[in-house]
């Protein structure tokens, strides 16, 4: 998993908690904290398991949004091990965490990606119920 982000206010670090808003075709609208779905990942010791890169998977990640800053300060610092984080709905999986990491196996030309994926019955518990603020 990541290592604990932190923002710093009057000199003081706080922990910064790692959303993802996700958005189904079926209208369903979530946000995810990634920061605990992660930790639960590590305390169930969900293990890694490899995605095939499909075409669907190739898109999602387009789609997810990449930022060529993020993408070369990843290729800057070396290769990432790190799996993605996957949830699953339904039939499906969507990556909400590590999708920059994903992009750039893919990009090496990978025919797998390394993640670990969160049931249903698991994510939901990480749904955010309350509206996000921003600090700026």
């Amino acid at each position: 998993t990541s290592p604990t982000k932190t923002v710093e206010i009057g000199g003081l670090a706080f922990p910064v908690r790692e959303m993802f808003e996700a958005k189904f075709d079926d209208g369903e609208h979530v946000i995810l904290d990634i920061t605990a779905l992660n930790a639960a990942l590590d305390r169930l010791n969900v293990r890694q398991v490899m995605a095939a890169v499909t075409p669907a998977l190739r898109r999602q990640v387009s789609e997810n949004g990449l930022e060529a800053d993020h993408l070369e300060r990843l290729r800057a610092a070396g290769p990432d091990f790190r799996p993605a984080t996957q949830i699953m709905r339904g039939p499906h999986a969507w990556i909400v965490d590590g999708n920059h990491r994903a992009h750039l196996w893919i990009e090496a030309g990978s025919a797998a990606i390394p993640v670990r994926i969160a049931p249903e019955l698991l994510w939901r518990l990480y749904i955010v119920r309350q509206p996000l603020t921003e600090i700026a």
